[in-house]
């Protein structure tokens, strides 16, 4: 566990250290710094790409997606907002797409978090951080 502890805290070091920072004179420097954030795939409220792109407006320097465990009927992948972000089902899947045991809320299929991340949040955050934003975005857990 402590090797685990003692990477997680190098490989971090290594990706801030080549971030920006922002500094106020007088007081030295800062980066700004979302460690917290959910979309509609676990139970946030907009899709990853309009959080994503909050962040490089707002001026977050490092965004890490953080989601809830569990499992979620959304695809926050698509859509332009919240009203229109597809079911799972709805986006095409079928349940042998679904890993894990069926789960099902109101008679939809939902999708353990480990494979939303894997398969969808990760690829977004992937794709967003080719395009050469000045906000880093990492998925976490």
């Amino acid at each position: 566990m402590k090797k685990k502890v003692l990477l997680f805290s190098i490989l971090i070091t290594l990706v801030l250290s080549g971030c920006k920072s922002t500094s106020i004179d007088g007081i030295g420097a800062y980066m700004i710094v979302d460690f917290h954030q959910h979309t509609a795939f676990t139970d946030g409220r907009t899709t990853i790409d309009y959080l994503l792109n909050q962040g490089v407006k707002f001026g977050v320097d490092v965004m890490v997606n953080s989601e809830h465990g569990g499992t979620y009927t959304r695809n926050a992948a698509a859509g332009e907002s919240y009203v229109s972000i597809p079911t799972w089902v709805e986006y095409g899947l079928t349940p042998e797409d679904f890993k894990g045991d069926v789960v099902e809320s109101d008679g939809i299929q939902r999708m353990w978090r480990w494979q939303c991340i894997k398969e969808y949040s990760f690829r977004k955050v992937w794709e967003f951080n080719q395009k050469g934003n000045s906000t880093l975005a990492i998925q976490g857990l």
